[in-house]
């Protein structure tokens, strides 16, 4: 649509404000709940794309500049919203999965997690193909929007998880240490870090190597 190299590498940058925002949704989720925090947290993260669908109509009107901001302020949005919705998902995960089976389940939702995003990645790449069209990307984008609202639904309907207790006694490098102090913890640390560079590598590639 015309965009600049420093207009993307602007948008690049947006995905690291998630972080930035889970220090605020951990000062809110012990006040509203963790469950409503991560539903109303999906689900406005996911309407606040819906701007984005229209900007190739500002663009083919010669509207670069309204085009541009209809891309800049929806995926900001999208990633303050993760942000404040993160932190509901580590608790809501933990509720769901107690039992003597919790390891095992957390293990086969990685590789179910990270299996789907390959895999949608390929899809994707192929569906958009060489001419790369922007049309294709207005039916990806509508796709991935109404999937992520319909998310939100699912997330409504978990249990429950305890109330997040928030201290502020906690020694984050005492916490390391001692953790780094295991051998499990250790491996899992290796291990999370080779699954990450490979899924973090084979997703763009796969993009550039269908197109």
């Amino acid at each position: 649509l015309g965009a600049s190299n420093i207009f993307i590498g602007l948008i690049s940058s947006i995905v690291y404000f998630a972080f930035i925002f889970m220090i605020v949704g951990r000062a809110i989720v012990s006040i509203i709940g963790t469950k409503r925090q991560f539903t109303l947290a999906w689900l406005l993260r996911n309407a606040s794309m819906i701007p984005i669908v229209f900007a190739p109509v500002a663009a083919r009107q010669g509207r670069i500049d309204v085009a541009m901001l209809l891309i800049l302020l929806p995926f900001l949005g999208f990633n303050v919203f993760k942000g404040l919705g993160l932190v509901s998902v580590n608790p809501t995960l933990g509720a769901i999965a107690e039992g003597k089976d919790r390891g095992e389940f957390l293990s086969r939702l990685q590789i179910y997690v990270q299996s789907v995003l390959i895999g949608t990645n390929l899809v994707i790449a192929l569906f958009v193909g060489s001419r790369a069209e922007v049309d294709r990307y207005l039916i990806l984008m509508v796709a991935g929007i109404g999937a992520g609202l319909v998310s939100a639904i699912f997330i409504a309907r978990l249990p429950e998880p305890p109330k997040v207790k928030v201290s502020g006694q906690t020694k984050l490098f005492a916490d390391i240490g001692d953790s780094l102090k295991r051998t499990d913890y250790r491996r899992f640390i290796i291990l999370a870090c080779v699954v990450a560079l490979i899924t973090g590598m084979t997703g763009p590639f796969l993009v550039v190597y269908a197109k």
